[in-house]
């Protein structure tokens, strides 16, 4: 993100923002927080995408198996 500033002579000069998202140090650049935060979220999603997988896989068990027994 740009912003402009004023210079003491009162030119405007367009800069980008220091690193205001950083931690202390600079290990991880700023966009790599967000993901982070995400994470506990993700995994207590991870019950229902497996059980979801799951039952794919018995749907499509059952369905294979009737058209078997039907053909």
């Amino acid at each position: 993100m740009i912003r402009s500033e004023s210079t003491r002579d009162g030119v405007r000069s367009n800069r980008k923002h220091p690193r205001l998202h950083t931690i202390k140090g600079g290990e991880f650049p700023g966009f790599c927080l967000p993901l982070v935060a995400q994470i506990p979220s993700f995994l207590s999603q991870l019950p229902l995408l497996f059980s979801l997988v799951f039952l794919n896989k018995i749907h499509l068990a059952a369905a294979s198996y009737t058209a078997a027994a039907t053909s």
